[in-house]
């Protein structure tokens, strides 16, 4: 319901703000704006705020019928609880809107309005948007003194702070209303084009930037994601690339100058969207960059979090929510490249920076549990299993190089020193390894025609020209083969994108924990031997949790994960060497490497051989008279061992 505001209402303002209100309504542009100034300064002062407030919006004249058109002398106000009274102004005077616009954003900044005075403003306050917008698409309405640019700005604060300064509930309902409005969707799709162009919007804006970002991704329909995008005429990986935009602006914008509360709940908003992709099992989408975007933007917020130790409560949760993505993405299976990104962007940094003991006095924060928890987890169970790759101990050495030998995490009480002692005991054990790993030379060569028992250290070898995964000591074992298994499995074996060096660390490491575990090895395998599990079978090497973890399987309870059509290595590789493990007289040892590789299936078949086939015939041997009844179980157990140990170092010489 409308009502008529009278000039005694004035009455009810204070003091100082009579005569400002009093020439304002006289239609003076000059009175407007200082008003306006008055009213925003007393709201950054946060002091008290009168009951009844005026609140100007300025009317085009197609917001409201021809017949209400206000007047001087008659002004029309919406009353709403807490009596804030907003008033049209027919005036289209970008500086009038202007200081219309101010006025707004001080009252939604300060949530100031109530939940049910939003769709009215809403509703008055769109016509103005579209109009302001369509006159600044305009070839005749020129930017003069940056007022245009100013309208853009503040179209993007008023539209964000509606969805921003309500309760959960209300916002929902905010957001609705605004979704269902026509030509939203269009200007917004404008706003973050622009965005993406102007590096000085992107730093002003990112804030409710980032909170439009993260109310419109609509994941239940996904038609309204390619409304959105319409007026940009892209792509999800655009609207991403946005997304990290927006992050890396931010923390741009922490070289300067604290974040303010508006790019807290964008980021929040922006974070929250990128989780709820990975918990629903689409890290996939998660945007290229991103991880790199929020290392950088966590470890830009430690100034600003030491400076807040008084109110910890803002900068810690923050900080909380960035290391929770951090951890969340990287148990995601983000790939080799993946972590690479993370450790380039400066993590191990940020995780030594965090990790401050309590009573340390050069950290007056103290931080949450949930920010050493995630600390804690990163260094246990997210980094360790990659240290089995090249590329990311080369990553983690030329961190280190950066680093300083001292920091929070080395103080006595630092609440993960044990974690990080044992982290760095992993990596220094690996970097060791890699120092001695030398890509040219291979201890021994095999042929791959398995019939064939050709093993030595000098013989030039033959490699497949389509796949090159096989290689062969003459053309004939090559058209053996060829004929036997490899013809039907060529095609997919090209598809393998682990690099050559990869690869080949990887061997070098099975290689050195096969020695330097032989007792364990032997020790399964001649358990499975003894039980009678019939068939050929393979030792798994578990990297996952950093430190190998050996188990000896026999190959008819392969799979051990689900036969993916996309694994080159079940397709593949099981079937290249499995099938054909009989050919090689009982010489081949099948090893199963689990590592996190980011190839959506994180097993590596590795075939190992053993030049003795005399150790192999007398193993099958008792074996034999063992099923036969020949001798008993028991007996067959000691014989076998006292092979095993007969033998000693020489049957851990392994080939690859």
């Amino acid at each position: 319901m409308h009502q008529v505001f009278q000039f005694e209402n004035i009455r009810r303002l204070p003091t100082e703000i009579i005569p400002l209100a009093r020439r304002a309504l006289e239609g003076s542009v000059d009175d407007l704006e200082e008003l306006q100034d008055h009213i925003w300064d007393l709201c950054e002062k946060q002091m008290p705020i009168p009951n009844h407030v005026i609140f100007f919006l300025p009317a085009f004249y197609n917001i409201i019928d021809t017949d209400d058109l206000p007047t001087p002398e008659n002004y029309y106000g919406l009353g709403l609880p807490r009596q804030v009274t907003i008033w049209a102004i027919s005036d289209a005077r970008v500086a009038q809107m202007r200081a219309a616009v101010r006025g707004i954003v001080v009252f939604i900044r300060y949530q100031l309005l109530p939940p049910d005075a939003i769709p009215e403003l809403w509703r008055r306050l769109w016509p103005c948007i579209m109009f302001q917008n369509a006159r600044s698409e305009s070839d005749d309405i020129e930017d003069v003194d940056g007022e245009d640019d100013y309208m853009f700005q503040s179209h993007l604060w008023i539209i964000g702070g509606i969805l921003s300064s309500q309760t959960a509930a209300e916002a929902d309902s905010a957001t609705r209303r605004v979704k269902e409005t026509p030509g939203v969707r269009r200007v917004l799709a404008q706003i973050w084009t622009r965005v993406a162009r102007d590096q000085s919007s992107r730093r002003i804006c990112s804030g409710y930037l980032g909170y439009i970002l993260g109310q419109f991704l609509d994941f239940e329909t996904p038609s309204s994601l390619a409304e959105i995008l319409d007026g940009v005429g892209g792509t999800e990986l655009e609207l991403g690339i946005l997304i990290v935009d927006h992050i890396s602006g931010i923390t741009d914008d922490l070289q300067d100058e604290e974040p303010t509360i508006p790019q807290h709940m964008g980021v929040w908003r922006v974070l929250d969207v990128l989780q709820t992709r990975m918990k629903e099992g689409r890290s996939d989408a998660i945007p290229h960059g991103a991880l790199r975007a929020v290392i950088r933007l966590a470890s830009a917020l430690q100034p600003w979090i030491h400076n807040h130790s008084e109110s910890p409560d803002l900068p810690s949760q923050f900080m909380d929510t960035c290391l929770t993505f951090i951890y969340d993405n990287l148990i995601s299976q983000p790939g080799i490249e993946g972590v690479n990104d993370a450790l380039a962007a400066g993590l191990l940094p940020l995780i030594v920076q965090q990790s401050a003991p309590i009573d340390d006095p050069q950290h007056e924060l103290i931080w949450t549990d949930s920010i050493l928890e995630s600390c804690d987890n990163i260094l246990r169970s997210a980094l360790p299993g990659y240290l089995c790759h090249y590329s990311v101990l080369n990553r983690i050495k030329k961190s280190l190089s950066r680093m300083e030998a001292t920091g929070p995490v080395y103080h006595p009480h630092s609440p993960i020193l044990a974690r990080w002692r044992d982290f760095m005991h992993l990596v220094n054990e690996r970097l060791t390894l890699k120092a001695a790993f030398d890509m040219t030379y291979i201890p021994t060569k095999f042929c791959d025609n398995l019939r064939c028992h050709t093993v030595a250290n000098k013989i030039t070898l033959r490699c497949c020209s389509r796949c090159l995964s096989v290689s062969y000591c003459s053309k004939q074992c090559q058209e053996t083969d060829w004929k036997a298994h490899h013809r039907g499995l060529c095609e997919e074996a090209i598809p393998d994108v682990l690099s050559a060096r990869t690869l080949g660390f990887l061997r070098f490491l099975v290689h050195y924990d096969y020695g330097q575990n032989k007792s364990t090895v032997y020790g399964l395998r001649l358990a499975s031997r003894l039980t009678g599990s019939g068939g050929s079978c393979y030792i798994k090497f578990d990297y996952t949790s950093g430190k190998v973890r050996l188990t000896f399987e026999s190959t008819d309870k392969w799979p051990p994960i689900d036969l993916s059509p996309k694994s080159y290595e079940v397709r593949y590789r099981w079937k290249e060497i499995v099938s054909r493990a009989e050919d090689a007289a009982g010489e081949l040892n099948i090893d199963v490497v689990q590592c996190p590789d980011g190839m959506g299936n994180n097993y590596r078949i590795i075939p190992m051989r053993c030049s003795f086939p005399a150790y192999h015939a007398r193993i099958a041997e008792l074996e034999k008279q063992r099923d036969g009844g020949q001798i008993l179980t028991e007996e067959a157990h000691t014989r076998i061992s006292e092979l095993v140990r007969g033998l000693g170092n020489i049957i851990t010489e392994i080939h690859w």
